[in-house]
């Protein structure tokens, strides 16, 4: 029996060529596998094998390249010699690699009200199907995306000219000094000179506070021979415009065609005026010395005050270049064979299935499905459901253009049952045809999905993809996947009635309650759009009573008074079926189930309130499908989830409110927010399909017709409206090629310029190497589901051995806080939480800490307690969850437990590890930093003006004057509202904003400018020395990316750094002085399970919170916690009073325990703390 590596090894070897293996390990603390891929030069094929051994691993990675060899006609079978079975395998398994797996063969105007249809019963609708067209992959090319193209063939043709001796300055006029303010005017120049005539196709964008708009342009560039495109976000129509003409020419000054800005920058926005730094001489002198231990250079003071010097340090450590990917990378995929899993991409080592051939899981499956058919009266009742189904007639259709294509796209309304039979179908024939185990299906859904498959299947044809939707713009994707065959399922299950907001108010003679008269805000401008309120236009047909009513309601808000009304008026009908309610995110469905509960009619048990979100339990979610006794009426609120993701089938009315919540992302200014904006028609469509499963259902929108005829047709892809940084560390971790050359092959591809700026914000995290491939930094930051820069904070957060506070701080990034306060400034019982820290953070850090305390007296106290405190119990939950998940990513990477343990912070006292924890915030949410003027009224990056958002413990009660110890800020992101206000705000020292919330450090000799925009005065020695410290800082990450162990025991230079950095933290290091008081305490046990997370908003994309872009979640899974006290390892602390570390917390269930908290906290002597 030969070794199959060997023999691998012998034929490159005839070749030239090597194989190159990488192991890695894989799997959880319980089991511990190997992975190892092998590659060979020349080949777009990457090997794989999983064992839990590193020797058998190669073995079947080695195995795995020789099978792609033989489908290629590289190597031939029968010449292969016998190597014995993988692991598990049994001989007779053999080498059949060669299957198909192809597959086989009235005076009330609008329309009649749901009492008169039901009266009438009015009939049914169906309809016949049309044909599959043919499937040719060869060679067609997708030139949407040509302008990144351009740039990219360009730029590597000038990288290939260069010597290796001259370096790119990436920070340097990245966009050519095209901003804001100047590049509208030179686009039209650009437009008069070239004789283009192009105008701004708006958008609207959310009818609530958050109203923006979104500004789009294509235009055809000559010197290009193409078109290149903008679609650019903006508070109102004029900032719109800006940012999308800003893009366009950003793009052009990319690709050659006009040339970087010359002119004067303006100045714009307010002037900071410079703040007195009080540093301690006794500081200053061991600043100094911990510099010199570490043999940092600093910058001398300037020969010229008028020449100001930078201070900043360059880089001090840089990862070792990886060998560049080719540009042509594509996920590899391979046929079903013998013992392999695809679903965990490993060998079947152990259980029945190891020992089977594929035939004999085949045959099995196919006796097991034969007895339950015969045997089972469910499956038997299912099997006839499955029949009545629009689908049906369409499915040897289906199976044909399947079999005959590698792409199919299947258009059908929503309830024909494509999501669910197609899979179906294709599973029982492979099941009838005796291949039951070469069948693995999989149902998702992603944009980024889209352009991975386009490569799969030229590379791989034998794959089938097979594109589903009630919706879909069937022609551009048919385009895209080389003129695939379309087939069109016509038909639903029963008609559905749609009715409009004006139609809602006549039905039911609604009449909006009174309003609450509010005080306008004299900092709080009105929108400068202008929008029209469509609740104004009402058609004549319509009686006044109704047009009045329609005129009081508010499109910025959702009625909970109407949805009632609605509720109520359903149940005259006398028709049973289940109503779904669909609403934007869950603060707002948790208060309408609040608000339905709190009135007697509706908290009876007459009607079954269900929420229904992707975060709440899986028990809790699954108790939307249960019947409910005759004569209740079962009411589920929904988020989008239940627009694509699930079908309730005993659901006959729909009430939607035509509203959705999206991530919205501007490159240029860094703003991140999630906003309630209008869906989409074809969202709408998809949700009104929902009803009308079981008999003729209804759908009530409350939007107006109006408003309904200015919906966009489709929404804007995610692609557009998230990171694109987040995205393309998912591109390098799959080995697919460049970033840019990836993304121009996006079915919509996003614009080159922030393409550009995504790969900039990747190298300075030093996510990205010379080469352009990911560092081990980098394959840590892709694997967490959070933002990168968050994803570094938490690396430095292990350093620093406060690892589970940076985490909770991160996963809260992805969901609403935990304040219940119905849109008003927060009440001390809230404000409470952050102590005398003025921090957001704090608040959340300590809202954990006193849940953890409750839920250890159970659930009942833990509800008591968040309805005490008006808290939610589920974003609270949600929020453990995730942390837990990126806890666990963090360890298997190979970070020790120990430095990610819960440990109590003081809110209200002295507590130094609070300190680094604000410090690393600032590195975390940078460039967000503000300065406060007066009342609500901040001042962000260079001057701009904004508002303290009413939801921060530091938004001051009405017109109150206040004085906050230090006037600087960091912030979690800016939001549009009538103005720009800032949220998740905590209060910072100047010497923490020089540490580690600055880029550009210029010195005088007396002034210290920060970013060109905030002035201190302090000593140039002391200010060199503190960003000589960052620079080191960025050094110890590098290093300990590549071993995370080290930071159990590091070098003790690197030790009196860190222990330098926590000094620096405290607010007396720079004369701040707070308010000390007394401490309390932090984490426990697992609360109830949660469920897997869904496309949306917030978690990064493999199923995450209304996506996006969020958790990349394969559900949360995590550890149970003991809550065990341990000492901790303090350190010694400057001149004066000294904390050691005991009484840190351990927080449990992690066995190792070992050394407790590592920081501790010193005082230099001086007052404050």
């Amino acid at each position: 029996m030969g070794d199959v590596k060997n023999y691998l090894y012998a034929w490159c070897g005839k070749r030239r060529v090597t194989p190159a293996y990488e192991i890695r390990a894989s799997g959880g603390r319980s089991r511990q596998t190997f992975l190892c891929e092998v590659r060979v030069e020349g080949f777009n094929y990457v090997g794989m094998g999983n064992s839990t051994n590193k020797k058998d691993a190669q073995t079947n990675a080695a195995r795995d390249f020789v099978n792609y060899l033989v489908r290629v006609n590289e190597m031939k079978k029968e010449e292969i010699p016998s190597f014995g079975p993988a692991v598990g395998d049994v001989p007779d398994g053999g080498y059949e690699i060669d299957r198909d797996v192809t597959g086989s063969s009235s005076t009330l105007g609008g329309p009649l009200p749901p009492h008169l249809i039901i009266e009438a019963e009015i009939g049914k609708c169906n309809g016949p199907g049309g044909a599959p067209g043919n499937c040719d992959s060869r060679g067609a090319q997708w030139d949407r995306g040509a302008n990144l193209q351009d740039y990219y063939s360009k730029k590597d043709e000038q990288e290939a000219q260069v010597t290796s001796e001259s370096e790119v300055d990436l920070n340097a006029d990245l966009h050519g000094s095209w901003t804001l303010d100047n590049a509208k005017a030179r686009l039209n120049q650009f437009f008069q000179k070239e004789k283009i005539q192009e105008e701004y196709k708006y958008t609207e964008m959310g009818p609530d506070h958050n109203r923006s708009f979104v500004a789009e342009m294509n235009i055809y560039v000559k010197q290009l021979g193409r078109r290149i495109f903008s679609r650019e976000h903006g508070s109102n129509k004029k900032l719109a415009a800006q940012s999308c003409a800003l893009s366009l020419v950003r793009q052009l000054y990319h690709l050659g065609v006009i040339e970087p800005f010359s002119g004067q920058t303006k100045k714009k926005g307010e002037s900071v005026e410079p703040y007195e730094v009080l540093l301690s001489s006794d500081l200053e002198n061991q600043l100094q010395k911990t510099v010199q231990e570490l043999s940092l250079e600093i910058v001398p003071l300037p020969e010229d005050p008028s020449n100001p010097v930078l201070i900043n340090v360059g880089k001090l450590a840089h990862f070792e270049p990886s060998q560049r990917q080719s540009h042509l990378g594509v996920v590899p995929w391979s046929p079903p064979h013998s013992n392999w899993n695809p679903w965990t991409s490993c060998n079947i080592d152990d259980g029945p299935l190891a020992n089977l051939t594929p035939e004999q899981i085949s045959m099995d499956l196919k006796s097991d499905f034969l007895y339950h058919l015969e045997q089972d009266p469910e499956l038997q009742r299912i099997q006839q459901e499955r029949e009545d189904l629009p689908v049906k007639n369409f499915e040897s259709e289906i199976l044909d253009a399947v079999h005959h294509n590698s792409v199919v796209v299947i258009r059908g309304a929503t309830g024909c049952g494509k999501t669910t039979q197609v899979p179906q179908y294709i599973l029982d024939e492979y099941i009838r045809t005796n291949r039951a185990a070469e069948c693995n299906i999989v149902v998702t859904q992603t944009d980024f999905l889209l352009v991975v498959l386009r490569d799969v299947i030229q590379a791989y044809p034998e794959i089938r993809v097979i594109l589903m939707s009630a919706t879909i713009d069937t022609s551009m994707f048919c385009e895209y996947f080389f003129n695939c065959p379309i087939i069109e399922v016509f038909g639903r299950t029963f008609p559905v009635q749609d009715y409009f907001l004006e139609d809602c108010i006549q039905m039911t003679q609604f009449i909006p309650p009174p309003k609450e008269k509010k005080k306008k805000e004299k900092d709080e401008e009105s929108p400068e759009d202008d929008d029209t309120n469509c609740n104004l236009i009402c058609s004549d047909e319509y009686g006044p009573e109704t047009k009045h009513a329609m005129a009081q309601l508010n499109e910025k808000e959702t009625s909970f008074e109407l949805i009632e009304a609605l509720l109520i008026y359903i149940r005259t009908l006398n028709v049973p079926g289940a109503v779904l309610v669909f609403l934007p995110g869950w603060n707002l469905i948790y208060t309408m189930q609040k608000h339905l509960e709190m009135n007697p009619r509706f908290g009876g048990n007459q009607y079954r309130i269900l929420p229904l979100h992707s975060q709440i339990p899986l028990e809790e979610q699954r108790r939307v499908f249960d019947p409910v006794p005759a004569g209740v009426m079962k009411v589920i609120l929904s988020t989008s989830i239940a627009e694509t993701s699930i079908t309730i089938n005993d659901v006959v009315y729909v009430i939607d409110s035509c509203k959705q919540k999206v991530k919205l992302f501007t490159a240029h200014n860094n703003m991140t927010n999630y906003a309630t904006v209008w869906a989409s028609k074809t969202n709408l469509e998809q949700r009104k399909g929902r009803a009308g499963r079981v008999r003729a259902g209804f759908c009530f929108y409350l939007c107006s017709r109006a408003r309904f005829e200015r919906l966009q047709t489709h929404m804007t892809p995610e692609m557009f409206r998230t990171p694109l940084h987040e995205i393309a560390l998912s591109i390098k971790l799959l080995r697919l090629g460049g970033i840019g050359q990836f993304l121009a092959k996006a079915i919509e591809p996003p614009p080159l310029d922030a393409v550009i700026e995504a790969e900039r914000t990747l190298r300075e995290l030093d996510a990205l190497d010379s080469n352009d491939e990911l560092t081990p930094l980098g394959r840590i930051l892709a694997k967490l589901p959070i933002e990168p820069r968050l994803g570094k904070m938490m690396i430095m957060g292990c350093i620093f051995y406060v690892g589970d506070a940076v985490c909770t701080i991160s996963a809260a990034t992805c969901f609403p806080e935990p304040f219940i306060c119905e849109g008003k400034r927060l009440g001390y019982v809230h404000r409470n939480f952050a102590g005398s820290r003025f921090s957001d953070h704090v608040a959340l850090l300590s809202v954990f800490q006193a849940w953890d305390d409750a839920r250890m007296g159970g659930e009942e106290a833990e509800k008591r307690f968040c309805e005490h405190k008006r808290l939610s119990m589920a974003t609270l939950r949600m929020t453990w969850e995730a942390k837990v998940q990126l806890k666990d990513i963090l360890m298997s990477s190979g970070f020790p437990e120990e430095c990610l343990m819960t440990q109590p912070f003081n809110n209200t006292g002295p507590d130094n590890n609070l300190d680094v924890v604000i410090s690393l915030l600032a590195f975390g949410v940078y460039p967000n930093v503000c300065y406060h003027k007066e009342k609500r009224k901040i001042l962000t990056t260079e001057g701009h003006s904004a508002l303290i958002h009413k939801s921060s413990v530091n938004c001051p009660f009405s017109s109150q004057e206040i004085k906050y110890p230090s006037p600087f800020f960091v912030f979690g992101e800016k939001i549009r509202t009538r103005a720009i206000s800032a949220k998740a705000m905590t209060l910072v020292s100047p010497l923490q904003l020089l540490l580690f919330a600055s880029k550009k450090v210029l010195s005088d000799g007396e002034l210290i400018l920060v970013d060109d925009w905030i002035k201190l005065k302090m000593s140039h020695n002391a200010a060199a020395c503190i960003t000589a410290l960052r620079a080191a800082m960025e050094a110890l990450v590098v290093e300990v990316t590549k071993n995370p162990e080290m930071i159990r025991q590091l070098d003790p230079a690197y030790e009196r750094m860190l222990n330098m950095i926590r000094q620096i933290s405290r607010p007396s290091a720079a004369g701040i002085g707070l308010m000390a008081a007394n401490a309390r305490y932090g984490d426990g046990p697992r609360p109830p399970k949660m469920g897997r997370y869904d496309n949306g908003g917030g978690f990064r994309s493999w199923g995450g919170y209304p996506h996006g872009s969020g958790y990349r979640g394969r559900g949360y899974h995590g550890y149970s916690y003991s809550g065990r006290c341990s000492g901790g390892r303090g350190y010694q602390g400057s001149s004066g009073r000294g904390y050691g570390g005991g009484g840190g917390y351990r927080g449990g269930g992690y066995q190792g325990a070992g050394g407790g908290y590592r920081g501790g906290y010193g005082d230099s002597g001086r007052g404050g703390w």
